[in-house]
């Protein structure tokens, strides 16, 4: 199933709570899209960038929840080219394989021989309650730099800490390790070349990342322009008439996808050509993807001035897809302090 139509298997997502539906999960997984960037030799799809990023954005278009959590969820399909290879293909090879994880490196590794003892303290380990496997960042006690470890699920002791307004379905929980052994062979470092050389792995993880979750924000914001469409009829406010708002809102929303893919697009053609990008390229995709999230927060907001009392009630699609927005761009690699970092 190409990647573009394979959203079509995904059945309509309502998020009740915490976690997304079964049915969408189960959907997911047939589906194969958790293996979006696993490499091909593991039984992985490893889509282009530009291509995951029409998938993300139609997903988050659907749900923010959804579009968040297949960037997050397909994410960790990108650290099977720096395993090695009898680790990645343990880990990625089973049809259920889905990797939870934390970035930051709030954990120590105290080099034991070929293992490691793990402790540590992690936020925001999206899906953690559907995933096989857990990844997560240290520092380890010789004084090298920092570390990322993979165990099973079944090593961590999960918290139920996710008690939030938007992107609620995401599964964000916190988890904790106490001495947990690790071997070696299950660990890697990012700032390592990839085991497998090819674009996708040769792409600035950070810049990727940032692309991911912008092409998010765009889709929920182009959710929000179909949920509120049915209320510009016309009639005048203090800002307008909704109906010119809507003009100019979708003219933001399809600037922000414009600013985005196309940079995507040309960073990847010079990327498939050559081994590597300059810090400049690296940096204009990742300003790139903080400026389309800016936008698909203006485009939003554009409409919330005149949503009237909709915008206050919990379970308002438009309502839902202003919060979630909002959520997105609080993320660290695109909030508007990336961007002042950036130099943008």
């Amino acid at each position: 199933m190409p990647v573009a139509d394979a959203l079509a298997a995904v059945p309509p997502c309502e998020v009740p709570g915490d976690r997304l539906p079964e049915t969408v999960l189960a959907a997911i997984q047939a589906a194969g899209l958790w293996k979006l960037w696993v490499p091909r030799r593991h039984a992985g799809l490893e889509a282009s960038l530009p291509e995951a990023l029409q998938l993300f954005e139609a997903a988050g278009c659907v749900d923010g929840s959804l579009g968040f959590a297949l960037a997050i969820g397909t994410g960790g399909g990108l650290f099977a080219a720096w395993l090695p290879h009898a680790s990645a293909e343990q880990i990625f090879r089973p049809d259920n394989a889905l990797i939870a994880g934390s970035g930051a490196p709030s954990g120590t590794a105290r080099i034991a021989g070929d293992d490691c003892l793990v402790d540590g303290h992690w936020r925001y380990a999206s899906l953690i309650h559907s995933a096989t496997w857990v990844t997560a960042n240290t520092q380890p006690d010789n004084g090298e730099e920092m570390l990322a470890v993979a165990v099973p699920v079944a090593s961590v002791a999960i918290e139920n800490t996710w008690d939030v307004h938007a992107l609620a379905g995401t599964d964000s929980q916190d988890f904790r390790m106490h001495g947990v052994r690790v071997p070696r062979s299950h660990t890697f470092r990012l700032s390592a070349r990839p085991r497998i050389d090819t674009t996708l792995y040769r792409f600035d993880f950070m810049a990727l990342a940032a692309a991911a979750f912008a092409s998010v924000a765009v889709g929920i914001a182009r959710g929000a322009l179909a949920a509120i469409d049915g209320q510009a009829a016309g009639g005048a406010t203090a800002g307008g008439t909704l109906a010119a708002r809507v003009t100019r809102a979708t003219g933001t929303q399809r600037a922000a996808w414009q600013l985005l893919d196309t940079c995507v697009r040309s960073a990847w053609a010079t990327l498939d050509s050559q081994n590597a990008l300059s810090d400049a390229q690296v940096r204009q995709v990742h300003l790139a993807a903080v400026q389309a999230t800016r936008l698909s927060v203006e485009a939003v907001d554009m409409l919330a001035a005149v949503a009237g009392m909709r915008l206050l009630e919990r379970r308002d699609r438009f309502s839902q897809c202003w919060r979630d927005v909002h959520a997105v761009a609080q993320h660290t690699l695109v909030s508007v302090v990336r961007e002042a970092e950036l130099g943008g």
